[in-house]
């Protein structure tokens, strides 16, 4: 007998995975009460396994018992779907006054993480009470993925097995800058490449009343800064962006000593693999001409952190049909470019098609709260919008209806 993979059927996926929106709410804020950061992810995880576990759930703990994976009971259906969802937070002190903030001192979730979290539980529920009526008819896998911010995190699950024999993975992230209800996906290239760097300058340290005796390293790194800023504005090509910052500039000890050393560090976000190895040749140019103008000795240091996440151009058109069944058609809004953001999901696509979509979360007619703001908060309503989507994408890649 062919598999069901009728309206009537999706349907009723959809109405489990709704059933569930006081639930998702509820879990959603005690992970916001209870934030942790990258490494640390432990109360985060049993949380989830708690939760699982009341509902009969099987699931398989990390070794380093960070993160999850839960897998459908019946493995019959030719296709396994993966889902993924981020749980750590950011060191961050949370600003807002609602009674859900953060208990943490300087730790909150300010990317949306404990709503990624909330929506896959309830995904994962409804998937498995639709294992009860349709056994065999999907196939899945829940992963629960500590460690993003840092960019690790996506490796140890990948190291524990979680892609093994999986045929397509699907993410959810909450974007601010969208009201509940809408969406948006591109097929392709959708965020950057991340890089980080360092610039070590050694001066020659003395007395503040004696800079002319000296090789000042502050001097000389904030003549860098202004030269590397010159090259790499704010405002970017967008057919070949390039976004350039420096987020550290640290030097001296006393307001009356020229020290020795100071440091740089900074980020490059790309689209192109061409165009990062074009800004870090010209770094180091730029490099060597300070060297020779100033005096001082200069040190580049570059750490590559992700890949770009490449949606799969069939999985992301099968997800885009389910988010707009979910949402209505044409509530999927097709980005025209590629997002600067960074995101470890890109790890998972060299073992299979990956789909990342944005999910909106912003309340009309209120300030844009953005991602990585001590006010960030989100509208609760699109959290079972995200189970339904998070649920139905794995029914239609798997069945290809």
């Amino acid at each position: 007998m062919p598999a069901d993979t009728s309206d009537t059927t999706q349907e009723t996926l959809l109405e489990m995975a709704g059933s569930y929106e006081a639930e998702t709410r509820e879990l959603r804020r005690f992970l916001h009460r209870h934030p942790e950061p990258s490494g640390e992810e432990y109360r985060t995880t049993a949380k989830i396994a708690q939760v699982l576990a009341e509902k009969n759930i099987p699931y398989r703990l990390a070794p380093d018992k960070r993160g999850l994976i839960v897998d459908s009971r019946h493995q019959n259906a030719p296709r396994r779907i993966a889902l993924r969802a981020d749980m750590d937070a950011l060191r961050l002190q949370d600003a807002k006054t609602v009674e859900y903030r953060s208990s943490e001192p300087d730790v909150m979730h300010a990317c949306g993480h404990d709503a990624h979290t909330a929506m896959l539980v309830s995904a994962v529920r409804a998937l498995d009470a639709f294992d009860e009526q349709h056994p065999g008819l999907l196939t899945w896998r829940a992963i629960f993925q500590p460690a993003e911010e840092t960019a690790v995190g996506a490796k140890e699950m990948l190291e524990m097995g979680a892609m093994d024999s999986v045929d397509a993975v699907v993410a959810l992230h909450v974007d601010p800058s969208l009201h509940v209800g809408k969406a948006s996906t591109r097929e392709g290239v959708l965020t950057a490449i991340c890089e980080e760097f360092k610039i070590d300058i050694e001066g020659k340290g003395g007395h503040g009343a004696r800079p002319h005796q000296t090789i000042d390293p502050i001097a000389a790194g904030a003549r860098l800064i202004n030269a590397l800023y010159r090259e790499f504005p704010p405002t970017f090509d967008p057919e070949d962006p390039v976004a350039f910052s420096v987020g550290v500039f640290r030097a001296g000890t006393s307001p009356n000593i020229i020290p020795e050393t100071s440091q740089l560090r900074g980020s490059i976000r790309t689209i192109r693999p061409s165009t990062s190895e074009r800004v870090n040749e010209r770094i180091r140019q730029i490099l060597a001409e300070m060297e020779s103008s100033t005096g001082a000795i200069l040190r580049y240091t570059q750490t590559f952190l992700l890949p770009s996440v490449i949606n799969n151009p069939e999985t992301t058109r099968i997800c885009r049909r389910a988010g707009e069944r979910v949402l209505g058609r044409g509530q999927v809004k097709d980005l025209e470019g590629p997002s600067m953001g960074g995101e470890d999901f890109s790890h998972y696509q060299t073992k299979a098609p990956v789909c990342l979509m944005r999910l909106g979360v912003g309340r009309p007619g209120e300030t844009e709260k953005v991602l990585h703001s001590p006010h960030f908060d989100l509208d609760e309503n699109a959290l079972p919008l995200g189970s339904k989507i998070l649920a139905l994408s794995t029914f239609k890649l798997s069945t290809h209806t």
